[in-house]
């Protein structure tokens, strides 16, 4: 028996030779992991990894289980266009690996394959291409020397309400050292109720075919995304909603107090940060949290934070958390 044919056996290569584990470059390929919720901002991300471009325009950008039954885990990425709308710029979608996953791919053949299904009102073709740069770890749509390296589309008249396989296959350059993929489209119109398109089973792998999607674990998917993004007091949803823990923590001045936080995994670099609702500082004499800053990002996946206060005595403990039954999150952000 030849060393491929053993490998087969045990279901490592599929048909074609392809190695058949951790084929996929693609993370979050059905938008099941989504710590943003849904996105109305164009140029910016939505569900994990993806981010919208183009525009300006009206839009949700979102995810869900709404594929429906025999489509794997059901999850998939939507994007919808409101009702009434009139506004009618080009815009789409897009996902870039960073330079250390994409080298390796600089004079290879690949094939980019989805699953695609419209809603009753959509009504334009739908282009993508896989692209290539000769940057390091650049926005997807703007890398240095941005070039597709192969391109196809879908027009309105072969999308369907039922979800359908597309591949194409190309050869990167030799010279690229940064790739990523896009899918767009330009509205025409006043949208409908259901002008939508949705996707999943995102994948782009190395060699001539397409092969099954390959799923990875809830858990292993959130673990890549959160190399990215990293979003706390908001995914997963927490049964106590409201009452999250960031840190514990001292002061270390008469209105400040310093914590470290510990992030899930190492992020690709060092992260930015921000919060979003309502902080409070439990223990000691703190008066309400008035700022929150990323002191050192340098120690990722360790960060420090300083948090901002009225008055403290030095060498208190305190825990940062959220303030009652307020919303509070701390987001940090190392997306291309």
């Amino acid at each position: 028996m030849t060393k491929a044919a053993e490998l087969a056996k045990w279901g490592e290569v599929s048909t074609n030779g392809q190695v058949s584990g951790r084929r996929n470059l693609i993370i979050n390929g059905t938008g099941i992991i989504n710590q943003r919720g849904s996105n109305t901002t164009i140029n910016t991300y939505g569900p994990d990894r993806w981010r919208s471009y183009g525009g300006p325009g009206s839009f949700t950008f979102s995810s869900g289980a709404t594929a429906g039954a025999g489509e794997g885990d059901t999850y998939a990425i939507k994007f919808q266009r409101p009702v009434g709308n009139t506004v009618t710029n080009a815009m789409g979608i897009a996902q870039g690996l960073e330079s250390a996953n994409s080298k390796h791919l600089a004079g290879k053949t690949v094939t980019f394959s989805f699953r695609v299904r419209r809603g009753a009102d959509w009504n334009v073709d739908i282009n993508f291409n896989v692209y290539a740069g000769t940057g390091t770890d650049q926005n997807p749509v703007g890398m240095t020397n941005l070039a597709s390296q192969f391109a196809g589309s879908v027009t309105a008249g072969n999308l369907t309400t039922s979800w359908q396989t597309i591949t194409a296959t190309g050869t990167i350059a030799a010279d690229r050292t940064q790739v990523s993929v896009a899918i767009a489209w330009t509205p025409t119109g006043t949208a409908g109720a259901n002008e939508y398109i949705e996707f999943r089973e995102f994948q782009l792998e190395e060699g001539s075919q397409a092969t099954n999607f390959e799923h990875r674990s809830v858990g292993e998917e959130l673990t890549l995304c959160q190399r990215y993004y990293h979003e706390q007091g908001n995914y997963p949803p927490s049964p106590n909603s409201g009452y999250e823990g960031f840190f514990v923590g001292a002061s270390f001045a008469a209105t400040g107090v310093r914590g470290v936080m510990h992030l899930p995994t190492t992020m690709r670099t060092t992260p930015t940060f921000s919060t979003s609702g309502n902080f409070v500082l439990l223990g000691g004499s703190a008066d309400a949290v008035s700022a929150i800053a990323l002191a050192d990002g340098g120690g990722n996946p360790a960060v420090a934070l300083n948090v901002s206060t009225g008055s403290t005595t030095a060498g208190e403990a305190f825990e940062l958390r959220s303030n009652n039954d307020q919303d509070a999150r701390v987001q940090f952000d190392a997306e291309l």
